[in-house]
C-alpha cells in the first residue's frame, strides 16, 4: 500500500503567494505539481503575510491539529512533511537597527 504524502509549508507573505499574479507563489505551483502529477501527494499552503518566527509558534500546534488527524499519521497510511520556510520578517526594523520585530535570542 503507497502511502499518502501531505506537505505542509508554514511561512509569510511568499509562501502565502504575494506578488505572484501569475501562479499565485512557489507553494501553490508545488501544489499545482503534485496535483498534475501525483495524486498520492497533497500539500497545504500555511503561509501569513507578516507572519514572524513568533506568530508561527502561537499558531503551528492548532494548524497542524486540525490537519493531522491522528498522533500516529503513519498507522493510517499517510506521511506528513513540514517545510518552515519563516524568519524573513523577524529582521524587520521598528524605527532603529537595534529594535527588529524578533530579538535575535528569541528567533
Amino acid at each position: 500500500m503507497s502511502k499518502t504524502k501531505v506537505i505542509f509549508v508554514f511561512g509569510a507573505s511568499v509562501e502565502w503567494g504575494a506578488w505572484d499574479k501569475e501562479k499565485g507563489g512557489w507553494v501553490e505551483r508545488l501544489k499545482t505539481y503534485f496535483f498534475n502529477n501525483d495524486e498520492s501527494t497533497f500539500v497545504y499552503n500555511l503561509g501569513i503575510e507578516s507572519n514572524t518566527t513568533k506568530d508561527l509558534l502561537k499558531r503551528f500546534e492548532q494548524e497542524l491539529k486540525q490537519r493531522v488527524y491522528s498522533d500516529e499519521p503513519e498507522k493510517y497510511g499517510y506521511d506528513p512533511v513540514i517545510i518552515f520556510a519563516i524568519g524573513k520578517n523577524d529582521s524587520v526594523y521598528k524605527g532603529a537597527k537595534d529594535n527588529a520585530w524578533v530579538k535575535t535570542g528569541q528567533f
